[in-house]
């Protein structure tokens, strides 16, 4: 894949919510735009972003744990002048993918999903593309780094 071993708890965060998209099963099938890498794409895709929020300390003490937390942000890119259906229907199914109560795990790090993804409004995008956001709120507990 295009993630390798990942060492900082940043790391193991994307690479469980990437881990937990890339087994999201559409039909037709979609491109992913995973951040970073180069697709030119050839019709509906998705694009992939890792909204970060300040970590909180969870426990007292330097050893005590932090809590890291963000929003998975999806977006739907659809052909303008297609209709608002069929990518409502692929927001619908990220969100159910990402059900609130998901856990995905990377090397011992638990990403818990802790309220409803939700999809944000549509717009249009260069006239070429119709997008409609979904963000799934995350948490993940993990010891302080030492």
């Amino acid at each position: 894949g295009v993630y390798p071993m990942s060492d900082t708890i940043e790391t193991k965060i994307d690479s469980a919510l990437f881990g937990r998209l890339a087994t999201l099963t559409l039909t037709p099938t979609h491109q992913i735009a995973w951040p970073n890498v180069n697709m030119t794409p050839t019709g509906q895709h998705l694009r992939v972003d890792n909204l970060w929020n300040d970590p909180r300390t969870v426990t007292l003490g330097d050893a005590g744990k932090n809590r890291y937390v963000g929003l998975f942000q999806v977006s739907v890119a659809w052909p303008v002048n297609l209709g608002a259906i069929g990518p409502a229907d692929v927001a619908g199914a990220i969100a159910a993918h990402f059900k609130r109560g998901t856990v995905m795990t990377h090397e011992g790090i638990n990403v818990r999903v802790v309220r409803p993804p939700l999809r944000l409004p549509a717009f249009t995008e260069d006239n070429t593309w119709y997008v409609i956001p979904v963000r799934v709120p995350y948490q993940a507990d993990a010891a302080n780094p030492s």
